[in-house]
C-alpha cells in the first residue's frame, strides 16, 4: 500500500510516498529528506538521496521532504 503525504506546513509539490517492506519501510521523496520526533519539529535534514530506507524496531518519527 503506498500513501502519498502532502508536506506538512508547505507548498505543495514536495511529495513523499511511504511503502512497507519487510520489517520496515522504504521512503522515496523529492528534495531533501527531513525528519522529527514530533509533528511541530524541530525538523532535520536526513538525506537528499532517494529512497531512504527506515527500520520498524526505530522509534516513531514523522518525514517530510523540503526543497
Amino acid at each position: 500500500m503506498q500513501t502519498k503525504i502532502a508536506n506538512y506546513g508547505g507548498p505543495l509539490g514536495h511529495n513523499v510516498a511511504i511503502d512497507r517492506i519487510g520489517t520496515g519501510v522504504v521512503i522515496n521523496f523529492l528534495g531533501e529528506l527531513q525528519s522529527a520526533d514530533a509533528l511541530s519539529g524541530p525538523w532535520n535534514d536526513v538525506t537528499n538521496a532517494s529512497p531512504y530506507t527506515v527500520s520498524a524496531a526505530n522509534a516513531a518519527k514523522f518525514y517530510r521532504a523540503a526543497e
